[in-house]
């Protein structure tokens, strides 16, 4: 069962993380694709993601993020095809007038 729900185009947020040395450890860093109009805050650490001793560690915990997330998607567009089919009709329908 799909934890989120989604709108709009996906895009797996893991798209958006890096791995940077820390204080003798790695740590996963968000990009902010907003933060140039102040909309957001710049580039940040990520707030639940454990510091890793080794960069294939972190490297393997975004994979694992990256994997999980896109198979909730997955699960979402399962447990949501007809509701999704009957907006995407509708939509049509109104685009039709």
């Amino acid at each position: 069962m799909s934890r989120f729900t989604y709108a709009g185009e996906f895009k797996n947020p893991t798209s958006n993380w890096s791995i940077r040395s820390g204080d003798n450890c790695w740590q996963i860093w968000v990009r902010s694709d907003r933060a140039r109009d102040g909309s957001a805050e710049p580039d940040h650490k990520h707030t639940s993601a454990p510091d890793f001793e080794t960069y294939e560690d972190a490297e393997e915990w975004i994979n694992g993020c990256s994997e999980a997330i896109e198979q909730d998607y997955d699960d979402y567009l399962d447990e949501n095809r007809y509701e999704i089919s009957r907006m995407e009709q509708y939509e049509q329908w109104r685009n039709e007038k």
